[in-house]
Formats: structure tokens, C-alpha cells, sequence
């Protein structure tokens, strides 16, 4: 076999591997003028077709003004570009050259400055054809995936590709015709823009077809937002000059590595999601991965259902409590309020399953408020029983949210503690220490106000991650949570239990005292009493437990 005739994709390899390299071979060596222009009407590059065409010297062209070159019926009108039809160029020599353009907008505003690829031919060179068009911006823009590529390779992350289909593109042709068509893709093509970042990549590579590069930890979750926002885009009518009409689209998406480690490959896998997408109906989203695919569609169900749950909470939703000891004598010392979902599918969800879903969707406030008027309501009615549950400290945990202002009933945390009782020595407020990280200086006014009422503060999540000493020097902080594996680890490892007395010695020098969560074990209680930790949390004391029964087993 000759190398002429070898297999597509096996000829050139050096190139293919370069894809900038050979859009740049074939734009110079198209037979027709080609030049790009931005929204300054001036020209960026010219191929060498159109600096012979105009009779200029090699990359005399770059930079010049349209108004140049154009005849003064065209460069006079209010919008030069898109420059369309038949029209007169002036030649290096000063007299015109009769030509013919096209112009494709291979990028809006919405990504960057406007940019326009314009075809420039004299009619003896013949004319070149969409497909060659979406050729060469597919070249270009397998150069910007490749670019992509190296860079999330240095950062250990991520490229998502999400191709874009119109569906049912040839109805549509057939109704519409061509330029119904082009107007509907001009359209989607600026809509799309819109909901991109600015280091993002739009390109139209075929015939309704469209493609977003995402760069920059483009994580799956990421990804959903951004394909959820481009469906959003589609649903306002398009306006035609036949009419208006609505327009859904097929999005398939692929992400890097898992999808394809080269440009060619992801390509492939987002062109097959978008087609596993198009086989469910209009408007789907399909990832290349299945179980990715299975993934977000579960998590879309949970947020529908999470968000039907929070409208009416009472129904939905209830408060346990689990005790919290003094190790030293045995006795129940307060207790940490833990909320519970009765999911639809029957299970008592425990707050991993939900809480971070509501605090993507931005709906923990609400959820707080309604947990804070439960725990309350339900100390009023310790208190008037009389059973010596209302002297116990209550625990509940605060999302960062909760604190900005105004988002408690539009009052600020602190008044709305106070309109809904008058007593609030007995609460503590827990707030996450990844949440304070970076806020300690804005809500600081806050949390003292809050002292000033009474309540206690407490740190949560000492052990899951790094933490800011400063929460401690510049709040009001009494209590530090000490959770997750170094609590878990206790029993067996030396280096935790080394971990943990450098941390309590700490807290104690800071005047804070430190509760252990999670003790599960009799080691860990042991690993707990020797290193003369005095509060500890855990299932190895007693589960959260409904009130009535948290008061039998108090009264036990």
C-alpha cells in the first residue's frame, strides 16, 4: 500500500497531533481569500490567497483597516460586518476587484471580542463549502481542547466537552429553509454564549450542532450547572423574521480523563452522549459515562423531592437528640439536636444524605430556621413539664449561610433568636469550622451579640479539616467539635491519641473545652479518659433519640 492510500487517520500522524499546525497548513493553502476580523473592522490575519488576490505583500494585511480595502458604499454603512454577497475590493494598485463574500461568526461577545471568519472570492477559484468551513473551525478547536488538555494534566484536573444538538434540525430546515435556519443557529449560538465563562470555548462544528469546551476543574457537578444552564437558555421563543417558534436541544457530555485523554477521543464520547441523550426525547442530557449519567439523574430526583420536603418541613422532617456525657462522672450534660428526613422511599435519612444537596441549593437557611423553632417549642415544653430537662445545654448546628444577614425570616440570627424566646442561656450554636474559614473577622459583631443573649458557641468538624486558629482568638468561641477520623482512630492508633492531647491541651489553654463526637467503642471511651478528655458524643452513650424518649432515658 502506498502512503497515498493509506487508512484515514494514519496519514500525516505528525500533524494530526498538531491540529493548530494543520488548520494553519490549510487555511494557506485554500485557493479562495480568507481573513478574520474583529469587532474593530480591522483585519487579525489574512491567508496568502487574499494578500495575491489584492495584490499585497505578505502579512501586509494585518491590521488594516476594512475601510481600505472596501469600496465607499460598503465601508460607509453603519455595520460593516457580516460582509455578505457581491461587493469591490481595491487593489494594491488602486483599482477594484469584483468579489464575492461570506462571513461566519466563530466568536460573540458573550466569550470574548467578536470575531468573524470572511471568505473572499474573485469567482475563478470556486467556492468553499460549509462543510470545509466546520473542518477547519473543528481543526481549531481540537488545537483548543489539546491546550486544555496539557493544562489540566499539569493541575490534576479536568476538561468536559458538552455537545450541543438541535433537535429535530432537519425538520426544521425543511420548514424554515436556510436562512430561517441560520437565524436560529445565530441565535442559540449567542444564547449559549451567554451562560459560558469567559475562559470557556463555543463552537459551532456542525450543521445545528454545537460544541463548549470547559476548562479549568471542570468537575462533573460543574458540568451539570453548566448543561442545565444551556438547556435554560432554549426556553424563551425564538424570533424569527417568519414568526416566533421554541427550539429544546440534546446535550451530551464528556469529561477527561475518564471519557478520553486526547482531543479526538473526547470528541467522540460527547458526540456518542449526545446521541444516547437524543434516543430518550427532546431536551435530554446524557453523559458518556452511564453510572455518571445515573448519578446526576439521582441527584436531580433527590433535589426535586428535597425541595417538596422543605415547603412543608412539619411533614417531613423531625429533630432527635443524642446526649452528650461528662466523661468523669456519667452524667448527661446537654444534648446536640440532629435533623432526620422521612424520605418518600420510607428510610430516616441522617443528615449526610441531604444536608450538602440543600446547601448547594442554597436552601439550609430555611431548613435552620425551621430547626431552631422546633428545638424552641420543644424547650418550652421541657420547661413547663419540669423535668429538669430544660437546664441541659442544647446543641444545634448553624449552616455559614444561616449567618449572613437577613435570612432568618429577613431579620438578622440574633434578633430572630430573640423575637422567638426570651431565655437562650441553655443554646449552643454550632457552626461548622470549614464554614468560618475566611469569615471570622465579618461575623464577628455577630457572634457577639449572640453571647450578649446568652447563647454558647461551638466549633464543629475539629479533625476533618484545616483549621483557622484565629476562630478562636477573635470569637467568642466555649466549645470545639472533635469528629471524623482522628476521633474514629483513637483506640487504635498512638499518633491520634498524640494528635489529640496536643489539640486539647490547646483548646484548654484557649479556655475552650473540647468534646469528642463519634465514640463509638470501648477503646475509644478509654483512649478518651486517659487523655483527660471531659465531653464525648456517641452511639457507645446512646443514639439521637425522639424527645419522649431522650426523657425516659434521662429519668432512667
Amino acid at each position: 500500500m502506498k502512503s497515498s492510500d493509506s487508512e484515514p487517520g494514519t496519514q500525516s500522524a505528525n500533524l494530526s497531533l498538531l491540529p493548530a499546525s494543520l488548520a494553519s497548513l490549510i487555511v494557506d493553502h485554500l485557493p479562495m481569500g480568507i481573513m478574520v476580523v474583529g469587532s474593530d473592522d480591522r483585519v487579525k490575519i489574512a491567508n496568502p490567497a487574499l494578500h495575491r488576490l489584492l495584490g499585497y505583500a505578505s502579512g501586509a494585511l494585518a491590521r488594516i483597516d476594512l475601510a481600505t480595502l472596501l469600496d465607499s458604499n460598503t465601508s460607509e454603512a453603519s455595520q460593516v460586518m457580516p460582509l455578505e454577497g457581491e461587493g469591490l475590493v481595491r487593489h494594491a494598485d488602486d483599482h477594484q476587484v469584483a468579489v464575492t463574500f461570506k462571513s461566519y461568526q466563530i466568536q460573540s461577545k458573550g466569550v470574548g471580542e467578536e470575531l468573524w471568519l470572511v471568505i473572499v472570492s474573485s469567482g475563478d477559484e470556486g467556492v468553499l463549502g460549509a462543510e470545509a468551513i466546520f473542518d477547519l473551525q473543528k481543526r481549531i478547536l481540537l488545537d483548543r481542547i489539546q491546550h486544555a488538555l496539557l493544562r489540566a494534566d499539569r493541575n490534576e484536573s479536568a476538561v468536559t466537552l458538552l455537545c450541543v444538538d438541535i433537535d429535530r434540525f432537519g425538520e426544521l430546515s425543511q420548514v424554515l429553509g436556510a436562512s430561517g435556519c441560520d437565524e436560529i443557529q445565530h441565535q442559540v449560538y449567542d444564547r449559549i454564549s451567554q451562560t459560558l465563562r469567559a475562559e470557556d470555548t463555543l463552537a459551532r462544528v456542525g450543521n445545528g450542532r454545537f460544541l463548549v469546551v470547559l476548562d479549568n476543574d471542570a468537575i462533573p457537578d460543574k458540568a451539570h450547572v453548566v448543561a442545565s444552564r444551556v438547556q435554560e437558555s432554549f426556553d424563551p421563543p425564538f424570533q424569527l423574521s417568519k414568526g416566533r417558534t421554541l427550539i429544546t436541544a440534546s446535550l451530551g457530555i464528556s469529561i477527561s480523563p475518564r471519557d478520553g485523554d486526547t482531543p479526538d477521543q473526547l470528541l467522540a464520547s460527547s458526540y456518542s452522549a449526545v446521541q444516547s441523550a437524543r434516543r430518550r426525547g427532546p431536551g435530554q442530557l446524557a453523559y458518556h459515562d452511564r453510572l455518571l449519567t445515573r448519578r446526576m439523574r439521582e441527584q436531580q430526583k433527590l433535589e426535586f423531592e428535597l425541595q417538596n420536603a422543605i415547603l412543608e418541613p412539619d411533614r417531613h422532617f423531625s429533630v432527635l437528640y443524642q446526649p452528650q456525657i461528662e466523661l468523669d462522672t456519667g452524667k448527661c450534660i446537654g444534648v446536640e439536636a440532629l435533623i432526620r428526613w422521612r424520605h418518600p422511599g420510607g428510610d430516616l435519612m441522617s443528615p449526610g444524605g441531604f444536608l450538602p444537596q440543600a446547601q448547594k441549593m442554597g436552601l439550609l437557611p430555611r431548613l435552620d430556621r425551621w430547626v431552631l423553632m422546633q428545638v424552641i417549642n420543644q424547650w418550652k415544653n421541657w420547661q413547663s413539664f419540669g423535668y429538669g430537662l430544660e437546664k441541659l445545654q442544647v446543641s444545634v448546628n448553624v449552616d455559614q449561610q444561616s449567618l449572613d444577614q437577613g435570612v432568618m425570616s429577613a431579620l438578622p440570627l440574633d434578633r430572630f433568636l430573640r423575637d422567638a424566646a426570651p431565655d437562650l442561656n441553655w443554646l449552643t450554636l454550632e457552626i461548622a469550622n470549614y464554614g468560618l474559614q475566611g469569615y471570622v473577622r465579618e461575623h464577628s459583631h455577630l457572634f457577639r451579640r449572640l453571647t450578649q443573649l446568652g447563647v454558647s458557641l461551638a466549633v464543629d468538624g475539629i479533625g476533618n479539616d484545616a483549621v483557622d486558629v484565629s476562630i478562636f482568638a477573635l470569637l467568642p468561641v466555649s466549645k470545639a467539635k472533635v469528629n471524623g477520623e482522628l476521633v474514629a482512630s483513637l483506640g487504635q492508633r498512638a499518633s491520634s491519641q498524640k494528635l489529640m492531647l496536643s489539640l486539647s491541651r490547646f483548646m484548654s489553654s484557649l479556655e475552650v473545652d473540647s468534646v469528642l463526637v463519634g465514640i463509638e467503642d470501648k477503646e475509644a471511651e478509654r483512649a478518651a479518659r486517659k487523655l483527660g478528655i471531659r465531653f464525648a458524643q456517641g452511639n457507645l452513650f446512646s443514639p439521637p433519640l425522639p424527645p419522649e424518649d431522650l426523657e425516659s432515658w434521662i429519668c432512667a
